[in-house]
């Protein structure tokens, strides 16, 4: 894995970069892509790579590049239709001819907050109908529950699957 070509989009503030970097991906090998002013200074300030890439990611320079483009969160915060599709589409350019896409997003919408749209399982499918394989895992109590239950978290999310409110998705070039 020390050798992998790896590429967040939308890292934010880069919290999951010390992961993958635990995972045994090398931080040279670690790119990251953000849109917001405030969190690409933050990424300058704690990030050891130099590899971050501020701006649109549909703007971004590469193709066939990436053994992995990981997005968190990122297309829950977009609710125009045809830049998920673009994102998606740019995205799938970037993978290698044997990389994969990792994504993680949530699959609910949320009441309270109108500036985010969830995310499903038929989206995945309608956004890379090329793949040749996804595989999908209910993840992540929802917060809600989560954040009330404390100590009982990984007992509830273990017993109760039907509260996750969170996907991950394997998406095989």
């Amino acid at each position: 894995s020390s050798e992998l070509k790896f590429l967040e989009v939308g890292a934010g503030l880069g919290l999951n970069i010390p992961f993958f970097e635990k995972c045994g991906i090398q931080t040279s090998n670690i790119y990251v892509n953000e849109l917001l002013d405030d969190r690409i200074e933050a990424l300058y300030e704690t990030l050891k790579t130099r590899n971050i890439f501020p701006g649109d990611a549909l703007d971004l320079p590469f193709e066939n590049e990436f053994d992995v483009v990981f997005q968190s969160t990122v297309f829950t915060s977009i609710l125009s239709e045809p830049f998920r599709i673009a994102l998606a589409k740019k995205m799938w350019q970037m993978l290698n001819d044997d990389g994969v896409v990792l994504w993680y997003d949530f699959v609910y919408n949320n009441p309270n907050n109108p500036d985010v749209r969830k995310a499903s399982r038929g989206d995945v499918l309608k956004y890379f109908p090329q793949a040749k394989h996804i595989e999908f895992h209910s993840v992540t109590l929802a917060p809600p529950v989560g954040r009330r239950i404390g100590h009982a978290y990984q007992w509830m999310n273990a017993l109760f699957t039907f509260l996750r409110s969170h996907l991950i998705a394997i998406i095989y070039k």
